[in-house]
């Protein structure tokens, strides 16, 4: 598991109860134990909603997404709970 991984898993575990961008650091922080740049956040957010989007088209999960974003993906397909930061993509 690269460094990359961990930050991504810790952003995917906070991502689902984070209100806004300042509470998804803060999460992110307490469980690294230092902050990442917001930047980061927010591309995590646009790839979220692009693999939401992608994987309710039927395409698979590319080998390069990291296991943190892939289980929440997951999840949001399988309860239909969109974290409140990512947007609600149509289905189509």
């Amino acid at each position: 598991m690269t460094r990359y991984d961990l930050i991504v898993g810790a952003i995917a575990d906070t991502l689902p109860e984070a209100a806004d961008i300042t509470e998804l650091q803060d999460g992110v922080t307490r469980r690294l134990g230092h902050p990442v740049p917001t930047g980061l956040l927010r591309t995590q957010i646009d790839i979220f909603n692009m693999c939401l989007m992608t994987r309710r088209k039927g395409v698979p999960f590319g080998s390069g997404v990291p296991e943190g974003m892939v289980r929440l993906v997951t999840a949001a397909l399988e309860t239909d709970v969109i974290p409140p930061l990512c947007t609600r993509l149509p289905i189509a």
